[in-house]
């Protein structure tokens, strides 16, 4: 065996393995922690998609007011983050009008931003669901022989853990509250 090929063996063979399986072993763990940067790790953010097509026995103008008025949401939508703080829910009919919790003396919730306002036909809010991440909501109404055919659409684009995306979906899926709209569109 020639001279070099012993000292290969012997000196560098042996530490490029103990090397590789290092460099293997770094690999698997931040492909398992995520990219890192400066020695911090780099969230990766993940989109949440959430459509929605419902049908209401009612004409495009009174889903649109279901769907825009404060005191109609509060007969169909549950939740609130301020709870029995809420004084009252604000909508600002208009493009950069603002949609908010009212929890008095300048205290209270920020849902979004008016983006897009067109009514009875559609209207879109932009909205920050917590640092770093935003949803956009798009409603489009459309008249049908018999009522209304409403499509929502919500986009969420941001670094989103589970349960972060288990709550948006309980919440921001307009199918799961089908029925509570319908009682209150249908109701006149």
């Amino acid at each position: 065996m020639p001279a070099l090929r012993r000292s290969y063996d012997r000196w560098v063979h042996r530490y490029a393995d103990e090397l590789a399986g290092e460099l293997a072993t770094l690999g698997q763990h931040l492909e398992k922690e995520g990219p890192m940067e400066d020695g911090r790790a780099v969230e990766t953010p993940r989109v949440v998609r959430i459509e929605s097509e419902l049908r209401f026995r009612a004409p495009p103008e009174r889903v649109f007011r279901a769907l825009t008025d404060p005191d109609e949401i509060l007969r169909w939508f549950p939740y609130t983050y301020g709870e029995n703080r809420v004084k009252r829910v604000v909508f600002e009919p208009r493009v950069g009008g603002l949609q908010y919790e009212d929890w008095g003396d300048g205290r209270g919730h920020l849902y979004g931003q008016v983006t897009e306002w067109d009514p009875p036909w559609r209207y879109a809010v932009r909205s920050r669901l917590h640092a770093g991440t935003v949803m956009d909501t798009q409603v489009t109404l459309e008249p049908t022989g018999d009522g209304a055919l409403l499509r929502s659409s919500r986009v969420i684009v941001g670094p989103i853990d589970d349960d972060q995306e288990r709550g948006i979906r309980l919440h921001g899926d307009l199918a799961r509250f089908e029925d509570a709209i319908r009682r209150v569109v249908e109701a006149e």
